[in-house]
């Protein structure tokens, strides 16, 4: 146990009310900027990707060419996104930490496909 001399035993675990309330501030803060973030980053891919437009195939190659990039079997983000045009404009780093959101919408609309034929 630390004894500072100037404090008494039992004093130096006192949490003050304005440094939590400031924490508490910069925690909302940066929770909002990352949020709005990766709302922008969801609506510029559903405006650039039309997954009603692209065939059955694009899809499932699109599916297991992040499947080997998620993977490690072709570890460069840049190889996937030559073979995938579409995704161009995505940012590379929303691309591969937003996997489950695309992923599943795409999944979706093969699972869509499946059932319609």
């Amino acid at each position: 146990m630390y004894i500072d001399k100037d404090r008494e035993v039992g004093q130096e675990g006192k949490v003050s009310l304005f440094h939590t309330s400031v924490f508490f501030l910069i925690c909302l803060f940066f929770t909002c900027v990352a949020l709005h973030w990766e709302l922008k980053h969801r609506m510029r891919f559903k405006r650039r990707i039309k997954l009603k437009e692209l065939s059955a195939e694009e899809i499932r190659t699109t599916l297991a060419d992040f499947e080997h990039l998620k993977t490690c079997q072709d570890p460069i983000v840049e190889h996937f996104v030559e073979k995938h045009p579409m995704f161009m404009d995505i940012n590379r780093l929303w691309l591969i930490n937003s996997g489950t959101y695309w992923l599943k919408r795409y999944r979706r609309e093969a699972n869509r496909r499946r059932k319609g034929q």
